[in-house]
């Protein structure tokens, strides 16, 4: 096992000053499992509550007049009088909303990298061309990349006997893994969510992979469990990560999503993971719809389901205007002949 270099004093002191044993995860550059792990080991316990000033429920009135920001920090109060203690750093679970920019915007048009399903971990992985997608990123000048989810491979249970096709086990190892090899290109950000293998960690133990990897990778940004939106100098991209299989007509997964969006909901692109398939469909009711491909080569599971993925990635150069979206030109770029042991 990975020898971490600090001592007992060291999370006592961490503990201490961080109040909580996520804040001190964060504090010495691992992840919550590993101080959870040390302080049972070394009998420890996280600090106590501070205990606020006894609230209670406001009036009618008085909530009727509270600003949304007013009445969450107000729940959070009361929540902490009472001896919970919160990660007030949380976001919604899936949908929230964020806002990005980019050095490639030059006010009427701006370029974002795609890259999905990169799936770290697996024997298949194709961890070569993704450094190589990076590169070319530094290269154009993009700053900016869009990750729709499966940033690794899971933890061995996604499927039968998915174990055998991974070559590291064990959720701290993952995450040490793909916090060291996931591509780490200087002024280069990369805004993911989490899709179904990455959560795999979470419906068993309650652990949240991602968010473990982006504490300790400032360049890795978290935005939540399958869906989320991005808008990018007006342009509002929702990145999805859904479940099943690709359709036997391949923009028939797109349309239905696209059709589903509630009018307020809609966003001017959606990039679709998870799928490891390719296609575009341009301004249909309005949304541009993308499938993002993916970074891992035939796997068993796949073999026996005779379907073979599409490595490679996207460069969109997006123009913009007052209602979104004036044009979009596409660059996939493929992969043909996957490497074999990339890892």
């Amino acid at each position: 096992m990975r020898a971490y270099p600090f001592t007992r004093e060291q999370i006592e002191e961490a503990l201490a000053t961080a109040g909580s044993m996520r804040g001190a995860a964060r504090l010495l550059g691992v992840s919550y499992m590993v101080v959870d792990h040390r302080m049972r080991k070394w009998g420890l316990h996280a600090p106590d509550p501070v205990p606020g000033p006894a609230l209670s429920e406001p009036a009618p009135a008085e909530a009727g007049e509270m600003s949304d920001d007013e009445r969450e920090a107000w729940a959070f109060a009361l929540l902490q009088s009472k001896g919970y203690r919160l990660d007030t750093d949380s976001f919604r679970v899936t949908d929230a909303e964020f806002e990005a920019s980019t050095s490639t915007w030059d006010g009427t048009r701006f370029r974002v990298g795609v890259v999905s399903d990169t799936h770290l971990c697996s024997k298949e992985q194709q961890l070569t061309f993704l450094h190589n997608a990076y590169a070319m990123f530094a290269q154009e000048g993009i700053d900016l990349v869009l990750h729709p989810g499966d940033l690794h491979a899971g933890n061995g249970k996604v499927y039968r006997g998915q174990i055998y096709d991974m070559f590291v086990h064990g959720f701290d190892e993952r995450v040490d893994y793909v916090v060291e090899y996931y591509p780490k290109v200087e002024g280069v950000t990369t805004k993911l969510i989490a899709g179904n293998h990455d959560l795999a960690d979470l419906k068993e133990s309650g652990h949240d992979f991602c968010r473990a990897v982006c504490d300790r990778r400032p360049d890795l940004h978290y935005l939540g469990q399958r869906g989320a939106y991005v808008t990018v100098h007006g342009v509002r991209f929702y990145l999805m990560h859904p479940d099943g299989g690709v359709p036997y007509a391949r923009s028939y997964r797109l349309q239905k999503v696209i059709e589903q969006f509630a009018p307020e909901a809609k966003p001017n692109v959606l990039l679709m993971g998870h799928l490891h398939v390719v296609d575009y469909l341009p301004k249909y009711r309005n949304v541009s719809g993308m499938m993002c491909g993916c970074f891992e080569s035939q796997t068993s599971y796949l073999k026996a389901k005779g379907l073979n993925p599409e490595i490679g990635f996207w460069i969109l150069d997006v123009t913009a205007n007052e209602g979104g979206v004036a044009n979009i030109k596409t660059e996939w770029f493929p992969v043909y002949v996957p490497k074999e042991k990339d890892w």
